[in-house]
């Protein structure tokens, strides 16, 4: 696997992308979308997870489960992110930001093409269409509140989510937390991290928490 493709398990990309697992099992059964990469475990067991360039296509994908993004749309959007980015097995997509927004998708990275609206054949958008984004829209994986302390790149620890320019996984400090070890403390363990950018990390894992056991036990509806 190369390191910046990132691995994520089903639990994972249900999770991060807001999506049942039994619609993603529905969909590797057909042939929709599976997962691309796989680790040896430390029984030397393959395991099969998906890439974070995976993750921005389920999010797409869901967008047209959710939304129910025309056809048009949903071409012209993966024809540009594939005319950006390359295919999935690209390293362009290491640095690459999918948003959905109602029914347009924007695709984002620190190069020359700036912010593009994916779904309109990828004209550039203005910045501030993303700024003025509500915390309930924007991002692919870190919703807007959270993306000052919080990030996922692919090339650190997998792609786990971490605290921002560290290497520190927000999962481990929402479990210390959950032990009943506080934010200040866990400040002083983990120095120079800031207190407010713990707490972000374990609130972020606590929306993440409940966005998982609400779509796990939503009704099944004809939409998949």
């Amino acid at each position: 696997m190369s390191k910046w493709q990132g691995f994520y398990s089903t639990r994972q990309v249900s999770r991060l992308a807001g999506i049942p697992k039994r619609t993603l099992y529905r969909w590797k059964r057909r042939g929709v979308i599976s997962p691309s990469v796989s680790v040896i475990d430390a029984r030397g067991a393959k395991e099969e997870g998906y890439s974070y360039a995976d993750l921005a296509i389920i999010k797409v994908l869901n967008a047209l489960r959710i939304h129910r993004l025309n056809l048009r749309s949903v071409v012209a959007a993966f024809r540009h992110l594939n005319e950006r980015f390359g295919t999935p097995t690209s390293r362009a997509w290491a640095n690459a930001h999918v948003y959905v927004v109602n029914r347009d998708v924007f695709a984002q990275k620190p190069d020359d093409w700036e912010t593009t609206l994916a779904t309109r054949g990828g004209q550039k958008a203005e910045m501030k269409v993303l700024g003025e984004l509500t915390e309930e829209e924007g991002a692919l994986l870190v919703p807007k509140q959270f993306t000052q302390y919080i990030e996922i790149n692919p090339e650190v620890m997998d792609g786990e989510p971490v605290i921002k320019d560290t290497r520190v996984p927000t999962s481990m400090l929402a479990m210390l937390s959950s032990e009943g070890i506080s934010s200040l403390e866990l400040a002083k363990v983990y120095s120079p991290i800031p207190v407010v950018a713990i707490e972000n990390a374990i609130d972020f894992e606590k929306r993440l928490e409940e966005t998982y056991s609400r779509i796990a036990t939503k009704p099944r509806t004809s939409v998949s």
